[in-house]
């Protein structure tokens, strides 16, 4: 299980930083609790797994738009 996050938009350019990245107002830490690729979060499996069925909010802090905001939906689906 992995969650990838990109960030394309044609408003962007080459000053354009993601800035930190927070799951319900967490800070996480780069290489720990995600990978960053030029405009591509990708979070680990370890900190994905460590959450229960629910809502989160993912906030991504940039340089020049602000923040920006994802929803997370965490379900089960071992059985399906």
């Amino acid at each position: 299980m992995v969650l990838t996050v990109s960030i394309s938009d044609t408003a962007f350019d080459d000053d354009f930083v993601l800035g930190d990245v927070l799951l319900d107002g967490v800070k996480l830490t780069k290489t720990t609790d995600y990978a960053l690729s030029g405009k591509k979060i990708t979070f680990a499996k370890t900190k994905l797994a460590a959450y229960t069925e629910g809502e989160y909010i993912i906030t991504v802090k940039t340089t020049k738009l602000g923040d920006g905001t994802f929803s997370l939906t965490v379900e089960d689906t071992t059985g399906e």
